[in-house]
């Protein structure tokens, strides 16, 4: 944690604050999640900077920064030079974040200006982040940008302070990232930045300096040498990764990836090494004692062509063991993209199994084969993901001809069937039949008045845009008024169209979830979600209910209700998230209002809790954990805990790890 976010925690367990400080908080945190679009929704948020108590004016700054718009810049800026360093370093994360959208411009040399005169390291740490997330304005010269966080590195002659470091690298890897496509990083700041990856220096310094220049594709292959024997996995793994940027000693780098003691880099070398030459490296791979190594392995052995077809033909047979389908139902697919035939050949056992995951594996093989009997029996599964894995695949090999099948997935309450059936309706020959259904489930869907349909009902409007005309006018009319602004946005460009008259939408939004109260988030500021699982492990998470109040909230107030009880972690990225507490076990199912997010200046680091999205504010009660440092998440994805224990059972995870309860403590 870093000393700013101590010292705030610090501020929160000292003296009760009075009566109305609570209350122009608990206001702060209500303007914030209205997210409001004009002055009027804004006045606790200045009436809150203009406070005199430090906690309450970083509660306000940060919620300024939040909203994202480049016109409350001019009321943060000053708190950069505030005398409460946690205040100034608020501010500054804040000032970045109100030109998410919009040109820098005078901010960035505002920033830069007041590097002359700052001395806290955490604050000089947190502006360097912020240059280098910026994004250039018109006429600004990268190379100096480069320069400015490149300094950074440097103080009185050696090394700054290891929060410096940190926010410069940070800054970099940042800057790199968006840049890199059409400049390379200067020759200096990749002597200095190797210099960064060296023994000696702090380890989150060392992997942010190497993913810089893995970003900015200028890792040396002496950089590579070195960091390949870091005692830190991470750093390895980030090597493993950047030398398969062709340098010159790319194949003695990833050799020794492959005999790397730990999964994550041996995971990352196979990656790396996707290539005939390498096919009995990748069978012996299919082979390893680690899991997650071995579905990685069979993942990859289709690029072995025939070569691959007798391993793979013997790995995919469904076991008896429900909870070891994961690496036979991995070969299936993989062999159905070799070997039609052999795959087809098992396909049938895999589309009876029990194991519902079974059968959607069972359908994506189908899909690659074009086995359509498999595929229409598949078609009609009582789970919705198996459905919808079969519907994909029929619409790839016949299209319109199973219409009736998409027409008939739009009665499902799974909103990714749902969305998956519009969007295979769309441009059909027949729109009589399916504008109706369409319509329908419109409808219905609406009436449910959840903001996480956006999604499906998107998606059916999109393919109305393409089948339906102006007889539907009336019927799109009673949507300019819709619950969702981006779906009333929607309907209106289609009035619009359909008319020729240009149509203006006037959402109502639903009434807005409860915020939680000081004394709530107070009395959870020491509080863990312990995520008991199937397999008899255990997974502690920590909270930050200061940092992202509603989120905390939501997450407590579900797991009391058990609503996370019996599901499970859906989607499994190696190197990269855990994702679960679906209810239906995909990406389109969860609590019914989105919450907003609550972005800080804190890092999505190995182990941290994070809220799931699909563009901003529309978290839906999911989580993912993340397994490796993803910093590239950073100031986009609310964080709200930390696994505290247990974080080698989350390594372990498969997809379909199951929640058997979650409870607070």
């Amino acid at each position: 944690m870093t000393t700013s976010l101590t010292l705030f925690l610090a501020l929160v367990a000292a003296t009760p604050p009075r009566q109305d400080t609570l209350a122009l908080r608990h206001a702060i945190m209500v303007a914030e999640d209205s997210r409001p679009t004009g002055a009027l929704g804004v006045e606790p948020l200045l009436q809150g900077i203009r406070s005199s108590d430090g906690v309450t004016q970083r509660l306000a700054v940060r919620a300024l920064g939040r909203l994202e718009r480049a016109d409350l810049a001019e009321s943060i800026a000053p708190l950069i030079s505030h005398p409460d360093p946690g205040v100034r370093a608020e501010a500054v994360n804040a000032l970045g974040q109100s030109l998410t959208r919009s040109d820098p411009g005078k901010w960035r040399k505002r920033l830069e200006a007041r590097i002359g005169v700052e001395r806290d390291p955490h604050v000089r740490g947190a502006i360097f982040r912020t240059l280098g997330r910026l994004a250039l304005g018109p006429g600004e010269d990268p190379s100096r940008v480069e320069g400015v966080l490149l300094a950074a590195t440097y103080e009185s002659g050696g090394d700054a302070p290891e929060a410096v470091l940190a926010g410069a690298t940070h800054g970099l890897a940042a800057f790199y990232g968006r840049t890199a496509s059409h400049r390379s990083p200067s020759d200096g700041a990749v002597d200095r930045l190797s210099q960064l990856t060296r023994p000696g220096h702090p380890v989150l310094v060392r992997r942010q300096a190497l993913a810089a220049l893995a970003n900015g594709r200028s890792v040396s292959t002496a950089t590579l040498r070195t960091t390949i024997r870091d005692t830190d996995w991470q750093v390895r793994r980030v090597a493993v990764s950047a030398a398969a940027q062709a340098v010159p000693e790319r194949e003695a780098i990833i050799q020794a990836g492959w005999n790397d003691p730990h999964p994550a880099v041996r995971l990352e070398a196979l990656r790396s090494s996707v290539r005939p030459a390498v096919c009995d490296r990748l069978i012996e791979a299919a082979g390893d004692r680690v899991r997650i190594v071995a579905l990685q392995a069979v993942d990859l052995l289709p690029h072995c062509g025939s070569a691959a077809v007798p391993t793979l033909s013997a790995l995919a047979r469904p076991p008896s063991n429900a909870r070891e389908w994961h690496l036979s139902a991995h070969a299936l697919v993989s062999l159905a993209r070799i070997s039609g035939p052999a795959a087809d050949s098992t396909i049938d056992e895999f589309a009876d199994s029990p194991i519902w995951q079974n059968r959607m594996y069972a359908a994506q093989a189908a899909a690659e084969t074009g086995n359509l009997v498999a595929l229409e029996d598949l078609a009609t599964d009582r789970n919705p993901n198996v459905r919808e894995a079969a519907l994909t695949g029929l619409g790839r090999h016949v299209g319109h001809q199973a219409d009736a099948r998409y027409i008939a997935a739009l009665g499902a309450s799974d909103y990714q069937l749902v969305m998956t059936a519009a969007r295979l309706l769309d441009s059909t020959p027949d729109p009589s039949g399916t504008i109706p259904a369409l319509l329908g489930a419109l409808e219905r869907i609406t009436r449910e008045e959840r903001e996480t349909s956006r999604d499906p009902r998107m998606a059916i409007l999109n393919t109305l845009a393409t089948l339906a005309g102006p007889a539907q006018t009336s019927t799109l009319r009673s949507y300019l008024s819709d619950f969702d602004p981006a779906i009333a946005q929607r309907a209106a460009e289609l009035v619009t169209k359909w008319t020729r008259r240009e149509t203006t939408p006037t959402p109502r939004r639903p009434p807005p979830a409860s915020v939680p109260t000081w004394a709530e988030l107070t009395s959870l500021q020491d509080a863990e979600v312990a995520l008991e699982m199937s397999d008899g492990s255990r997974v502690v998470i920590a909270l930050y209910p200061f940092e992202s109040p509603t989120n905390t909230a939501r997450l407590v107030r579900m797991v009391r209700e058990g609503r996370f009880d019996g599901l499970t972690f859906h989607r499994v990225a190696p190197n990269f998230v855990v994702q679960g507490g679906s209810p239906n076990a995909n990406e389109y199912s969860g609590d019914g209002p989105y919450s907003r997010d609550e972005l800080t200046f804190r890092s999505h680091l190995r182990g941290t809790v994070g809220i799931s999205t699909r563009g901003r504010d529309t978290g839906d009660g999911q989580i993912f954990i993340n397994l490796v440092d993803n910093i590239r998440l950073d100031h986009n994805y609310t964080i709200i805990g930390e696994v505290v224990e247990g974080m080698d059972h989350v390594d372990a995870f498969l997809e379909g790890a199951m929640i058997t309860r979650a409870v607070v403590r």
